[in-house]
């Protein structure tokens, strides 16, 4: 289990982990209703966290949350709680929340918190050899439009997650109710074919990752042909290369969905993989 650092950011001030709390009125105790962001801390710097921000400010204008001003205080109070922390390494978590009710009024009173916690990352054979993947059983509607933000509530995700560490695996694939699939619990999903890099459209129902992002720009700057089509479990098995990607693990080579073997890593997979690690360590420079 991950040990948490012992100070959080609460609305503005760094405080002691053990007095950072939240009203039982807020909405994201009551019901799941906010927002959130994960990303890894590298050598006491988080890079790309303006990517995670602008993900998470226009998830909060679309559900007509006004945190502009609150977000804008983010990246200096991230800076302020690692100093505090002394985090070289870790998983930085930011949480969005506002005044609860059951339906959030307009103008409600936004809260922002930060916590750090150890991170580590898969064996270092989980990058040669391939993870595990398991497939969800039950399918997610195509088009909700709650997925496309990385919500609090996050019931189905952590069920699924537990399925996939009691199988072993590194993650759980969540599929559509077109048999396509959609995401990991908390990666997205990469095949590779003919040299193509293969990736499922946003309106399949999944998150615009960070890491997604920044891995579609790679491959059409060094000259990958990129597609965004749907894609089910038996293509992806069938794939000449599969990976699975997110803020945390980076790139992570897929080996095996259930009990169907996929072919090894192959070099497309390292090329993205290296050249986004380079991104990120250009990213902690800038950010020192």
């Amino acid at each position: 289990m991950s040990a948490w650092f012992p100070f959080a950011w609460v609305d503005g001030r760094v405080v002691p982990l053990a007095r950072a709390t939240v009203p039982v009125t807020d909405s994201g105790y009551l019901h799941g209703d906010g927002l959130f962001e994960t990303l890894r801390v590298y050598d006491g710097v988080a890079p790309f966290l303006e990517d995670h921000l602008a993900r998470m400010r226009r998830s909060a204008r679309e559900l007509g949350v006004r945190a502009e001003t609150l977000l804008a205080r983010v990246p200096a109070g991230a800076r302020a709680l690692l100093r505090r922390c002394r985090a070289r390494g870790g998983a930085m978590r930011i949480n969005l929340s506002w005044e609860g009710g059951l339906v959030s009024r307009p103008g409600a009173a936004c809260r922002v918190t930060m916590v750090v916690r150890e991170y580590h990352p898969p064996v270092a054979a989980s990058y040669v050899r391939g993870v595990k993947l398991v497939v969800w059983p039950w399918p997610r509607a195509k088009g909700n439009p709650v997925h496309r933000h990385k919500s609090l509530s996050y019931a189905e995700n952590m069920a699924a997650r537990r399925m996939a560490a009691g199988a072993g695996a590194f993650d759980a694939l969540f599929t559509n109710l077109r048999g396509h699939v959609a995401e990991g619990t908390a990666t997205n999903v990469f095949l590779v074919e003919r040299g193509r890099l293969v990736t499922p459209p946003l309106d399949e129902g999944l998150l615009p990752g960070v890491t997604r992002k920044h891995l579609l720009a790679i491959a059409a700057r060094i000259g990958v042909g990129v597609r965004e089509r749907p894609f089910g479990v038996a293509r992806l098995c069938a794939a000449d290369e599969a990976f699975v990607a997110n803020s945390l693990a980076e790139v992570v080579p897929v080996s095996r969905v259930e009990g169907r073997r996929i072919a090894p890593p192959g070099p497309l997979t390292r090329t993205l993989a290296q050249a986004y690690h380079a991104e990120v360590l250009a990213a902690i420079e800038e950010g020192r």
